[in-house]
């Protein structure tokens, strides 16, 4: 009817995640034409959608010191930025109900055609016409709410679609695609993000972009001719679609060996060091969440194998997670390393990541300090935002051990689809009989109900994480939808 809507636009404008969509696709309960979705499809899906003008108001404010006022310089001529969101709107509503009328007026002439074709009564087609003109839209023709939301939204974000892989992410502001990009999970190629080596070039297909920082990079006059251009350095003016490099798996990942300046240590109990390093703005860490490193103390303070506790999306600052032992490193890191020392680091290396073609909801088990790359992935869900609900369990033998406990309800607090479940290991928990039959993933099944659409993440040292592994299998799991990381620390 009005236009087709790719997935994660129509998520968007509905409320839900992508991958709940993906999932009504594979019953049978909502049909694509090119992997896109018609805007009739998605109201008869949804018909309580409801669009709230205030958020759109309060969104577009969020984000227009990064995107109006910088397009805005002179305010003694031009309206200020929310009286220019709120006559978007009104525009977008307007626009949007013509364009409803439009496709009633459409059918309208579809129908007169047939009656003019079958030779009915003049008289007939001349009263049936003027009740159709003066009928009013009905609320199944009637998109005109969702597509003015649908207006808006195209007016503060692109749509940014990667070709051969099918992925696509939003850019708002005036950030570059390569930002928006890492920002929302995407594993594209790259490396210096500045515009020294030219590994972000990529080409545009359709639509329109603007450089918005030099680069020293040179394009040739043929690669410029071909549509060839540096994602770190342009930004989205319209939805585009681009051909771009991406790691489809650890193995596109290339080994790096950087220095870092560490940033901040925090110790929020006597067992765990946070560790904050920061990379060289030329020489960041590309990595995918869930993978670890080698870290080099300076001097004789030996190496050892530490996961990443942070994101891919802001790969300049490293977090990771020491426990007290008795490494050379973890010695290091306790008595003697403070800010602005530096650390060596070697890697990426690992294969405990996300599965990012899967739409399942996930569930991620951390037993004691295997939150580190559990927090990892987590965060990095959170950038795809395709899962329909993430459920973490952080199994320790003392509350204490749960070293980052406010940051998980944090999560809880803001994410309506994350569920954060302290799992104490001795298994008190009122929730089961009090008998040795019972385990920590009964516990765990327990919390979850029908785990049919749940993939399992476990990370921990080598024998919790076996044990879960066996207990998870036992239950039923599927070994393609459950990964195990056995850390080199615990």
């Amino acid at each position: 009817m009005y236009r087709y809507l790719s997935l994660s636009r129509a998520a968007r404008l509905v409320g839900v995640k992508r991958g709940t969509l993906q999932k009504r696709i594979r019953k049978g309960e909502l049909s694509t034409f090119e992997g896109e979705l018609s805007l009739d499809e998605l109201l008869k899906a949804y018909p309580q959608t409801e669009v709230e003008d205030n958020t759109m108001i309060e969104h577009t404010r969020k984000i227009k010191a990064n995107a109006v006022n910088r397009i805005i310089t002179d305010t003694a001529v031009m309206p200020s930025s929310e009286i220019l969101a709120s006559r978007i709107d009104t525009l977008g509503a307007q626009l949007s109900h013509a364009s409803a009328l439009n496709d009633h007026y459409l059918a309208v002439i579809e129908h007169l055609q047939t009656k003019l074709d079958n030779h009915e009564d003049p008289d007939k087609i001349k009263q049936w016409l003027t009740n159709s003109l003066q009928q009013p839209l009905t609320e199944e023709q009637d998109t005109t709410r969702l597509i003015a939301k649908d207006t808006f939204l195209r007016l503060m974000s692109a749509h940014i679609r990667i070709l051969p892989s099918g992925h696509d992410f939003f850019v708002e502001g005036t950030s570059s695609l390569l930002e928006a990009g890492l920002r929302a999970g995407m594993a594209l190629d790259y490396a210096c993000s500045n515009g020294n080596c030219g590994k972000c070039k990529a080409r545009l297909v359709s639509g329109n972009i603007e450089k918005i920082h030099n680069h020293d990079f040179v394009l040739s006059d043929a690669e410029k001719a071909n549509g060839d251009f540096l994602m770190c350095c342009n930004a989205a003016v319209t939805d585009v679609v681009i051909e771009a490099g991406e790691a489809h798996g650890v193995q596109d990942i290339p080994r790096q060996t950087i220095r870092t300046k560490v940033k901040k240590i925090d110790f929020p109990n006597d067992h765990i060091a946070l560790l904050h390093v920061k990379t060289p703005r030329t020489n960041r860490l590309r990595f995918l969440a869930g993978q670890y490193v080698a870290l080099h103390g300076e001097g004789e303070a030996g190496s050892t194998d530490v996961s990443i506790a942070s994101c891919p999306c802001d790969d300049m600052n490293l977090h990771f997670h020491i426990p007290k032992d008795n490494s050379e490193l973890s010695r290091h890191v306790f008595d003697n390393l403070k800010s602005g020392d530096s650390l060596d680091l070697t890697g990426p290396a690992g294969d405990f990541v996300l599965d990012e073609e899967s739409s399942n909801s996930i569930v991620f088990i951390a037993c004691n300090t295997g939150f580190a790359p559990i927090k990892s992935l987590i965060e990095h869900a959170m950038a795809l935002d395709v899962a329909e609900s993430l459920h973490l369990f952080w199994i320790t033998a003392d509350a204490e051990d749960r070293y980052m406990n406010n940051l998980c309800r944090s999560w809880t607090d803001a994410l309506d689809n994350f569920y954060f479940h302290p799992v104490d290991s001795t298994l008190a928990h009122p929730e089961l009989p009090n008998d040795e039959s019972n385990t920590v993933i009964d516990y765990i099944f327990a919390q979850l109900g029908d785990i049919a659409d749940y993939d399992f993440y476990v990370a921990g040292n080598n024998a919790i994480t076996g044990s879960c592994r066996s207990s998870l299998l036992d239950k039923g799991i599927d070994p393609d939808r459950l990964k195990v990381d056995n850390l080199h620390h615990d």
